[in-house]
Parts: C-alpha cells; structure tokens; sequence
C-alpha cells in the first residue's frame, strides 16, 4: 500500500513538474487555431498545451480563451488573421485581458484541464493522483459560482 501512494506521489510530481514548464491550456476558442509545429499546421482544440515558444495561426475575428496554470491566470485573446507567438498574443495589451483566479476555481479548472490529458483504464493520471492522496476536495470538483472565479 505504501508502495503505490509512493508510485502516485512521484507520478504527481512529475506531472507537476511538466505542468509548471509549459502551463498554458486552450480552455476555449472561437474559430479555427492551428498551432505550428515542425512546419506543419495542427489544428489546436479544447486542452491543447502550449508553451510562450509556440507560434500560433489565427484567424481573423476569432477568440481563444488560455489558461495559465502556473500564473493562475485566464486570458481571453480577440485575434486578426496573423502569424504570431503565444508570448506576444499575451503582452498585446489591445486586444488581450486577463483575470487573476481564485484558488477554488484554479483548483477546479486543473480538475477539468487535466482529466482528459492521460488516460489509464479509464480514469486520468492525475484525477487518480488527486484522488489517492486527497489533494483536492471532492466538492471542489463542481464549479463554483461567478462570485467565486476571479479574484477582485
């Protein structure tokens, strides 16, 4: 038994290692994105990774709402049909704006993020993780209210 919370505990580090280097998550978007990658387009969906390196297509009129899981941040990025870097999508102060979480909702937005990253027998990695060492309160696992997403 020691054994596997051991396993778990390691596997949770690791994860949250990879997690903090890269941390930005596609939550939504409106249009069709395309990341390049080794000069091929691949079309980027809900959950996508992305790091500031990467260099995105967007189209003209779309909308792509980020989640910063390092910064604890939501950015929400109105774009023109471009060739542009994340990094600068989040510096263009014109047509980016941001919102600093909650903890209550940070931790469920990791939940609704990171549940469909890697799946074993069903369930996620990290949802086992979470599970077997308490980390996060069941109850944090339904969405909290609009009073409860963003801090002041």
């Amino acid at each position: 038994m020691k054994a596997s919370r051991f396993l778990l505990f390691i596997l949770f580090i690791c994860f949250s290692t990879v997690s903090k280097a890269q941390g930005i998550f596609v939550y939504s978007k409106i249009g069709h994105f395309y990341h390049l990658k080794n000069k091929q387009k691949v079309e980027i969906e809900n959950n996508y990774q992305l790091s500031e390196k990467d260099i995105l297509i967007t189209p003209s009129g779309g909308k792509l709402v980020l989640f910063d899981s390092v910064n604890k941040k939501e950015y929400e990025i109105r774009t023109n049909e471009s060739t542009v870097s994340v990094r600068k999508l989040l510096r263009d102060q014109e047509h980016t704006s941001f919102k600093n979480l909650t903890d209550i909702y940070y931790k469920w937005l990791c939940h609704q993020v990171m549940q469909n990253i890697d799946k074993i027998k069903g369930e996620t990695i990290p949802t086992a993780v979470v599970r077997e060492l308490d980390i996060i309160d069941d109850s944090l696992l339904v969405e909290p209210d609009d009073s409860l997403k963003y801090l002041p």
